[in-house]
């Protein structure tokens, strides 16, 4: 897959809502965000994702790519804007795995930058 593909794939994930996530999370996959929801996994990482508003715009800057074989590692810094409330920007990653043709996320994390 061109690297390209991958930040589609991630910008989707941002703003598709829980749908995109069900389609592309990888078994075991875990996500670390910032308090309250912290390190999320199994049942409660699919719960949080359900009740947590798709983002209304985001735009990813410094990104950088590392791909070997069948795994991509993303970094970037991420800036999003959910209705009603002040922009919020982060330092991200998220590791894709290779299943087959599709690629699927394992791997994700937030850390904010005030």
């Amino acid at each position: 897959m061109d690297c390209d593909d991958f930040w589609d794939i991630e910008e989707a994930l941002w703003k598709g809502g829980s749908g995109r996530f069900k389609d592309r999370l990888a078994k075991g996959a875990v996500m670390v965000f910032p308090a309250p929801l912290g390190i999320l996994s199994g049942e409660a990482l699919h719960n949080a994702i359900a009740k947590n508003a798709s983002w209304r715009t985001v735009k990813f800057k410094n990104q950088s790519v590392a791909h070997d074989g069948e795994t991509c590692v993303l970094a970037y810094k991420a800036e999003g804007k959910l209705d009603g409330l002040p922009a919020y920007r982060a330092l991200c990653s998220s590791t894709y795995v290779s299943d087959g043709p599709k690629w699927n996320l394992l791997s994700h994390h937030q850390t904010p930058v005030f």
